[in-house]
């Protein structure tokens, strides 16, 4: 026997020693939840378990740029639904105008109201934008990434319900005695500058069923004895048509042109224009009833004749002046199907973004499953087992109290040899 080295309390201790160790770590995972808490506990199993978290949080993202395209398509969708309830108010309103009994004045109204809805109409497909991104110009072609690149597509919108003069046209702007002006464009608006006797008249929409209304910006960019701006509705040719026209000079005109014979329809005093100022001018026809209005200076009303206005053209016209004209808009005469044409585009593009909403909203789903069943696998390898855990923190616990008991009886046990040395 010896007493110098103690081979017992130097297997008790380091069994000690591991199973503080076996205790500590089961400890920590069980405070953590984690099965792995650094790489030593589980390398390959944390290797797998890390790539897995990436690929969950990538889901994630995709689930969320989903849910944002699915924001610009209800956005889209909104818009598209507005316009929809406009179009079948006009609808509702050109069925109005025809009937019998109502006064001229009376489709007057009708028809401002379908002005304001146009208006209204062309606001939207106009400016309607999801971050910063307009949605109805024909412009709109992007990918939203989800659980793969899901191409969206928006049509241009413009429904055609106005007609917009091209004023890059040239050969528009020289209809009527062509050698005396020149036309020019600068910034999308027409400048015209006359150089003899005559009237320079932008063609535009024909007159359908004898009813519409036209309305133009003009200034006068110079001061002339004889200059004039106005609005010119034209019969089948040059000598049969209705005019209304604002003077340099003051006073507002009504008149019209029959088979080459002039008359004059109405005239009111008004003040005189001012150079470099803007006049919003207005001229509408219903049946053989006509309007000539200047926004803040005044309008006259008149009957016309003429009956050659059934086909005829509309246009802008100045005379013996230079003008410029910019906003140029013409409201003609819209039929049921000329809204019905309208509507079945308005339907047919919410029809494509209610799809597009559909695969999102599956793509989501698919995402969400993905995901789900990603998380129940990096659970597995990731995630402590509780039960297990404490089942070995129990046998842990009673092997260190069991190593702490052998220790001190092995650290008793050279005891024996003092009392030998004793006797």
């Amino acid at each position: 026997m010896i007493i110098n080295t103690n081979i017992v309390a130097t297997v008790a201790s380091n069994n000690l020693k591991k199973r503080t160790g076996f205790v500590n770590k089961t400890m920590k995972k069980l405070s953590s939840g984690l099965r792995i808490n650094r790489a030593s506990d589980d390398a390959a199993g944390l290797a797998i378990s890390e790539s897995m978290r990436a690929q969950i949080r990538g889901l994630h993202q995709s689930s969320r740029n989903a849910q944002d395209g699915i924001s610009l398509l209800q956005t889209a969708d909104g818009a598209l639904a507005s316009v929809n309830d406009s179009l079948h108010r006009i609808s509702e309103l050109i069925i109005q105008k025809q009937n019998g009994i109502l006064q001229n004045s009376d489709k007057e109204n009708i028809l401002n109201e379908m002005v304001e809805l146009l208006d209204h109409i062309d606001g939207i497909t106009s400016n309607t934008e999801f971050n910063g991104i307009n949605l109805f110009d024909g412009s709109f072609s992007r990918n939203v990434y989800a659980d793969d690149n899901i191409p969206i597509t928006i049509n241009n919108m413009d429904l055609g319900l106005y007609y917009k003069e091209n004023f890059d046209d040239h050969n528009k702007f020289s209809q009527w005695f062509p050698d005396a002006g020149r036309w020019s464009v600068k910034n999308g608006g027409l400048r015209q500058g006359t150089l003899g006797i005559g009237d320079k008249t932008i063609l535009s929409q024909v007159i359908k069923d004898n009813e519409m209304t036209i309305t133009v910006d003009a200034e006068f960019t110079s001061a002339d004895k004889d200059g004039n701006v106005g609005i010119i509705i034209k019969g089948e040719d040059f000598n049969n048509q209705v005019f209304g026209w604002y003077s340099q000079y003051g006073g507002i005109y009504l008149g019209e042109r029959v088979n080459g014979v002039y008359r004059n329809i109405g005239l009111v005093g008004a003040e005189a224009a001012n150079v470099g100022k803007t006049y919003k001018l207005s001229a509408s026809v219903v049946g053989d009833y006509y309007t000539f209005s200047v926004e803040g200076i005044g309008d006259i009303k008149g009957y016309s004749v003429n009956s050659s206005m059934v086909e005829g053209y509309t246009g802008v016209f100045t005379a013996f002046s230079e003008g410029s004209f910019d906003n140029y808009k013409v409201i003609p005469s819209i039929t049921v199907e000329d809204i019905d044409k309208a509507t079945n585009r308005v339907l047919s593009e919410r029809s494509k973004l209610g799809a597009y909403q559909n695969r999102l909203e599956h793509a989501i789903n698919n995402i969400n499953n993905y995901t789900e069943n990603l998380i129940s696998a990096e659970s597995r390898i990731r995630d402590a087992d509780i039960a297990k855990q404490m089942t070995q923190l129990a046998k842990n616990q009673i092997m260190l109290q069991t190593s702490q008991a052998i220790l001190s009886q092995a650290n008793i046990k050279p005891e024996s040899m003092l009392q030998m040395l004793k006797s």
